[in-house]
């Protein structure tokens, strides 16, 4: 496993005021594990730091999709979403590699 954290605004950090909804920040620590997911392409991130509960309508950790993944000072993804099919301290992040090759993102 390689530890990784990243910095999201997850629905489970939302606080309702009287004129909008504020998303707060909730920094996300875990591992990655590079074997896991291999055939799809994807990282598998189990969050060691700590996991929001379960809310109808959705996912609590909405909001985060799209958090910068760290090991140390390298870069190693973007966080996707969570797996339907597992527990909530499981998300899932497209790999550097991947979002490195998109012909769009080349000069």
């Amino acid at each position: 496993a390689v530890p990784i954290e990243g910095v999201g605004f997850p629905v489970a950090q939302s606080m309702e005021r009287p004129d909008a909804i504020v998303y707060d920040t909730e920094q996300i620590t875990g591992d990655v594990q590079p074997l896991t997911t291999v055939k799809r392409g994807a990282l598998s991130v189990t969050i060691s730091s700590g996991t929001p509960r379960a809310r109808a309508g959705g996912s609590p950790w909405a909001g985060a999709s799209g958090a910068a993944i760290f090991s140390g000072s390298l870069l190693v993804g973007v966080l996707g979403g969570d797996p339907f099919r597992w527990e909530l301290a499981r998300l899932t992040a497209v790999p550097m590699t991947t979002i490195a090759g998109t012909p769009t993102l080349t000069p």
